[in-house]
């Protein structure tokens, strides 16, 4: 028996070499298509030369127009159908956002966006676009003025086209905008990022609510760098069409908006 121990024992020692000795030479690989290499399991000493130190980023896209906001931001919205397990979500095609980031001064930062409502998307197209339950459930207001009459060809009938009418619509613009907007002095460090106090404005209501968002990293060369933030805020959707921020009769719940921002040297 001791000498089943003795054997065991080599054995688990024999394992946990193997183990240790394929943790090493690990393949770091950075954003910008370079590979590291290094011998250790940690990785706490690799400086990657293209990621800005803590505490020294800054930078204002409100008056820096070397600095632009990069068209691969998101801005995306989830909640529950009918307030049950059945997700739905979407995002917008036309979002804007001005920022000033001063990394180790937070009080000093600042910014203001917006999303256009009738921009959304949902994957289901057939519940998008004026006269759909979509953007009348985002409170836009639309008006019918037309039916636009166009032709498809349909060789299955007598005269080879079909009909098809579709309406046209007017977009009130003053409906068709929601607003984020954080003040200087309303940002303040939280965990590893920021909680901004920021004015939301939605179906002409604003409320107050915590905003938080992370400076994830600087990406590129010195001919083109790569700004990146995410963010999130919550707001709950009125139950009745009286209620502030009334989503409509199908989403009753908790809305989670999510902000992917990207900025970019021109």
């Amino acid at each position: 028996m001791k000498t089943m121990k003795t054997i065991l024992a080599i054995f688990l020692l024999a394992v946990t070499a193997n183990i240790g000795l394929a943790q090493k030479n690990m393949i770091l690989h950075q954003n910008n298509g370079k590979d590291y290499t290094t011998e250790t399991i940690s990785v706490d000493s690799i400086t990657f030369a293209d990621f800005q130190t803590p505490g020294t980023l800054t930078f204002d896209s409100y008056t820096d127009t070397s600095i632009v906001y990069e068209a691969h931001s998101k801005v995306k919205w989830a909640a529950t159908y009918k307030g049950n397990y059945i997700g739905i979500a979407g995002g917008f095609d036309k979002s804007d956002i001005d920022l000033l980031f001063d990394e180790a001064n937070p009080a000093n930062i600042k910014f203001d966006g917006k999303v256009q409502l009738s921009t959304t998307n949902t994957f289901e197209p057939g519940r998008e676009g004026p006269g759909h339950c979509v953007i009348s459930s985002l409170g836009v207001a639309t008006t019918q003025i037309a039916d636009d009459i166009t032709y498809r060809e349909n060789v299955a009938q007598p005269t080879g086209w079909d009909t098809i009418v579709t309406a046209q619509y007017t977009i009130d613009d003053a409906t068709d905008w929601a607003t984020l907007v954080a003040a200087p002095g309303s940002v303040s460090r939280y965990g590893d990022g920021y909680v901004a106090q920021a004015d939301f404005t939605f179906q002409g209501v604003t409320t107050t609510i915590p905003v938080y968002f992370k400076y994830l990293y600087t990406r590129g060369t010195a001919a083109k760098w790569y700004y990146c933030f995410e963010g999130t805020f919550q707001f709950q959707a009125g139950a009745t069409a009286s209620d502030p921020y009334y989503c409509g009769g199908n989403i009753k719940s908790m809305v989670t908006v999510t902000l992917d921002f990207q900025f970019t040297d021109i």
